[in-house]
């Protein structure tokens, strides 16, 4: 299955909602990786990464499936080294190899199946130079909320809105469907996600189907160490840095 595709609502609301999430501390972790090379970021979204990412960097390549999140990138003011594609994480392909592809912000979960997983982890790889890194950031399963199969949390956005989501979890496939409903001045709309959750470890196993190791794994863009222990908290991030296996 592919990754959602976001509408034209979607894309116009997609900064506002989630300005709380901290872009200069993303980017520079990411411009270090990097190092004035080329990136390709999968998932380029409205491009708040790419944009200030052009900055640091020789080069910047961003690939969405959803045509609206691309338009809403092209109405940022795009510096010249920065191009924006259309196209499918697990398919979309180019002869130009990158120091860094970029797979973050839970771009893997939006793909419903091991394979379709899978799939994008061999294309980042495959698009790897010599040397480069790939970066994938995912939400870590929040495992003990989900032990009895279904929860409900609340998440203030920017300004006066909230989001209200009601999660269920299949234990069998992994999948966790949200019904997000979304309280702001212009009102409310619901809107329903679905995300295959994974494991660092299959995450790590899919790295080396794909010839790739792991060499750093981190809970947040600060560089703190992430806990893979019952002490851990239920639900935090993960973010994992591969090369490609000497």
């Amino acid at each position: 299955m592919e990754e959602i595709i976001w509408d034209a609502d979607q894309a116009a609301r997609y900064d506002t909602e989630h300005a709380r999430i901290d872009t200069p501390l993303t980017v520079a972790y990411l411009a270090e990786l990097a190092a004035g090379g080329d990136v390709l970021e999968f998932g380029v979204g409205t491009g708040r990464l790419a944009v200030p990412l052009a900055g640091k960097a020789r080069s910047v390549l961003g690939v969405d499936n959803s045509a609206e999140m691309l338009a809403a990138a092209g109405r940022r003011p795009l510096p010249d080294n920065l191009t924006l594609a259309l196209g499918d994480a697990q398919s979309w392909t180019t002869e130009r190899r990158f120091d860094l592809v970029v797979c973050v912000y839970n771009l893997l979960l939006h793909f419903t199946t091991q394979e379709a997983q899978l799939a994008v982890v061999r294309n980042a790889a495959a698009h790897l130079a010599p040397g480069g890194s790939l970066v994938v950031e995912n939400l870590h399963p929040p495992l003990r909320a989900m032990e009895e199969g279904e929860r409900i949390s609340t998440l203030r956005l920017a300004g006066a809105g909230m989001a209200i989501s009601t999660q269920r979890f299949d234990w069998k496939s992994l999948l966790l469907d949200q019904d997000v409903l979304y309280v702001d001045g212009d009102g409310h709309r619901v809107r329903q996600i679905a995300q295959r959750m994974l494991l660092p470890s299959e995450l790590d196993l899919m790295a080396r189907l794909a010839g790739l190791r792991l060499v750093q794994r981190i809970a947040n863009w600060r560089g703190g160490s992430w806990r893979a222990d019952s002490s851990a908290p239920a639900a935090s991030n993960v973010i994992s840095v591969y090369r490609r296996a000497e």
